[in-house]
């Protein structure tokens, strides 16, 4: 592949190829060679979806970190596949953070963001609980419901103290917002609330919760259930 791109200038290449390919430029110092790899990866339609996660998760590995941030910005329609993988829970905290920040996240309801955060902390509580400040901040509490909201400290473990006060913070913050929402409606803030690219799974084991207005049911196990479906089907999901 190498000698024909020398005397081409160009050369087909099959996606699981191409970081082998990259490899082999890197190893011959072969500047030219790079950057046309790195061009095809920035071709969305050769990696998008599913390709896109596969694609991010082999330039981490190998330390591929300008491919690697091309891909963590595509991943977001397959945000909740990516949940419901091993992999998920591999995630760096500066790649979570992109994540979570983005307004094209495709999430149901803002709910599942936020059971995918805690499902985050909780896999390494103990090394990751210095970071929970920083990933409840990108949780849109604005767009939950107010009863989910009063019913969050209840639900969690009083022997996570860290988690509880910090999340506390945010409660207060999100219900005073909701307030004066109510209060205010023509000049209410709510109108610069920063949106995620909503979508609707009609197979969601919850929907008819989403149907009828009361998302505020979708507790963390019903969650890891429907994470379940997802993980089994992707690409019913998808579709």
């Amino acid at each position: 592949m190498v000698y024909s791109w020398m005397i081409w200038n160009k050369v087909p290449c099959l996606r699981k190829h191409m970081f082998i390919l990259m490899s082999i430029a890197r190893y011959l110092r072969c500047e030219s060679l790079g950057e046309s790899i790195l061009k095809a990866f920035d071709n969305h339609r050769n990696y998008r979806d599913m390709y896109a996660i596969k694609a991010f998760w082999l330039a981490h590995q190998r330390h591929y970190y300008r491919i690697s941030n091309m891909m963590i910005s595509r991943v977001f329609k397959c945000f909740l596949i990516l949940v419901g993988s091993r992999e998920f829970f591999k995630l760096t905290l500066h790649h979570f953070c992109i994540i979570l920040d983005s307004n094209f996240l495709a999430v149901q309801c803002e709910i599942e963001s936020f059971h995918a955060a805690l499902m985050w902390l909780h896999f390494n509580y103990t090394r990751r609980k210095k970071h929970i400040a920083i990933i409840l901040g990108y949780i849109r509490y604005y767009w939950m419901p107010p009863v989910f909201i009063s019913q969050m400290l209840p639900a969690l473990s009083s022997r996570k103290l860290r988690l509880r006060n910090c999340l506390f913070y945010f409660v207060l913050a999100a219900l005073v917002m909701h307030l004066e929402a109510f209060c205010d409606m023509d000049n209410s803030e709510s109108l610069n609330w920063r949106r995620r690219a909503w979508i609707r799974d009609y197979s969601c084991i919850y929907s008819a919760c989403l149907d009828a207005g009361c998302s505020e049911h979708i507790d963390f196990n019903l969650f890891v259930q429907y994470l379940q479906c997802i993980h089994y089907s992707p690409n019913t999901f998808l579709g």
